[in-house]
């Protein structure tokens, strides 16, 4: 009676990997990469072996075997490993980790800033110690471990208590405004009362206050916000569904041609139509882009809706 191996999704693991990850092969003969995961359900995993200065690559099932059959055998292993028990991926810049500092224990954010086997964490707690930010700290990664749930909650209480929140597209530390949260962020667009509407271009805590600089088409300004401001972000798409028929619009029908005015009509498949019954791929609102009109260039994201 033949004993089927549990079988190991390679794909899955290889996936939040670094292309070109080193990996050790049985079958093969000089230097193995892990290259990518496909879109391909039979054989997602792609590799490459360099051999005698000459580069081939090959396509694996998501066992890591070189034919998709219950009795083939995977044929890829992590580098110096003959399985891939116990194997995570690599670190990366943002993940939360634990290590032991001087004996103490420590869960930290990981930033690489020396290479690959020392790590310099950018912002680290210091268990039972307190918190500090802009520490650096260098560990092996075999001394790193991935911080659990807990671990990570406490890491992250301990931000919010010394006034800070952690940002995890920008993967930087930033301070807490005085309602105890940064109201908006860069690349928000927010508008007042009157509907005055202007795009955060960057953020500088000053005074007790946020000094929010912007720009509105050409020109740059700034405002401050605080508890007394009625400022509300504005949604990131412009809804086209709210003109109106006989609303002012800037159309074409590509970004090589120049903007031109016309009257809304309404919206079918796809395509914007203005009074007389012209058809345009492209439609903005008139007031808001006015600065567009006889211009080729583009508009702001917010208003695309091709």
């Amino acid at each position: 009676m033949i004993i089927m191996e549990e079988k190991i999704n390679i794909a899955e693991i290889l996936k939040d990997c670094p292309n070109g990850m080193e990996l050790d092969s049985p079958n093969y003969n000089g230097v193995v990469k892990f290259e990518e995961i496909t879109k391909s359900n039979m054989y997602p995993i792609k590799i490459s072996i360099t051999h005698n200065n000459m580069i081939f690559t090959n396509t694996l099932t998501k066992y890591g075997q070189t034919y998709k059959s219950q009795y083939h055998k995977c044929v890829i292993f992590p580098k110096g490993k003959t399985t891939w028990e116990g194997f995570h991926r690599p670190f990366k810049d943002g993940d939360v980790c634990t290590g032991k500092v001087n004996g103490n224990l420590v869960i930290f954010i990981y930033k690489n800033r020396i290479n690959t086997t020392l790590v310099k964490s950018h912002f680290v707690l210091y268990i039972r110690v307190g918190f500090c930010k802009n520490c650096c700290i260098a560990l092996k990664d075999e001394e790193i471990k991935f911080a659990t749930e807990e671990e990570k909650q406490e890491l992250f209480k301990a931000i919010q208590d010394n006034g800070y929140r952690w940002d995890a597209d920008t993967k930087t530390l930033r301070v807490v405004g005085i309602l105890g949260k940064l109201k908006f962020k860069v690349g928000d667009v927010v508008q007042d009362k009157e509907g005055n509407k202007v795009k955060i271009t960057e953020v500088v805590h000053e005074c007790g206050c946020y000094l929010y600089k912007t720009e509105i088409a050409n020109e740059i300004g700034k405002i401050y916000f605080d508890e007394d401001n009625d400022w509300e972000l504005v949604p990131n798409k412009f809804d086209i569904t709210t003109l109106k028929p006989f609303d002012k619009v800037l159309v074409r029908q590509d970004d090589e041609l120049k903007w031109v005015a016309d009257f809304f009509g309404f919206q079918k498949e796809g395509y914007y139509y203005a009074t007389g019954n012209h058809v345009y791929v492209q439609c903005i609102p008139y007031e808001e882009n006015k600065h567009l009109l006889g211009t080729t260039n583009d508009c702001d994201d917010f208003y695309k809706n091709w």
